[in-house]
């Protein structure tokens, strides 16, 4: 399996639309006249630490923003229960055929919008393109047997 971060987005687009059939989901914020209700998916900062032999570990931050209409008196109750839904839908993501789990979780209200923040945690490893010695006999390399070129 190839890891993307576009598969990535969306899977997590797929868990929205599948809690919210009606609400318009978008993965960038740069979209000029959103319909309102209406999820922003957008990357935050992305990590890589190195493991052990060819592996790496990619720590994705994800914020999904909810906005909604301004000024609706329920408005607060209603981010609220937007985010207590995510909790339970996004604790893990499908991803191809199995389920990436998300750590980190938390979510803010902040001017109006809610703010559902999570972080996914892939291990990968990268090909490795050392040549492999097919038999001792055909090698033909420069090390002779007292270990000197």
């Amino acid at each position: 399996m190839t890891f993307t971060i576009e598969k990535l987005i969306g899977s997590i687009i797929g868990v929205l639309k599948e809690q919210y059939p009606d609400i318009q989901v978008y993965s960038n914020l740069s979209h000029q006249s959103p319909e309102i209700p209406c999820f922003f998916l957008s990357l935050m900062p992305v990590e890589t630490e190195n493991r052990i032999g060819r592996r790496l570990m990619r720590k994705i931050s994800i914020d999904v923003v909810f906005m909604g209409e301004r000024g609706n008196q329920d408005e607060s109750s209603q981010l609220t229960s937007i985010a207590d839904r995510l909790d339970l839908s996004l604790e893990y993501i499908p991803y191809e055929t199995g389920k990436l789990r998300t750590y980190n979780r938390e979510w803010k209200i902040d001017n109006e919008e809610l703010h559902y923040q999570f972080t996914v945690k892939v291990t990968m490893s990268y090909p490795d393109d050392t040549p492999l010695i097919e038999s001792l006999e055909t090698y033909k390399g420069g090390v002779n047997q007292y270990g000197n070129k």
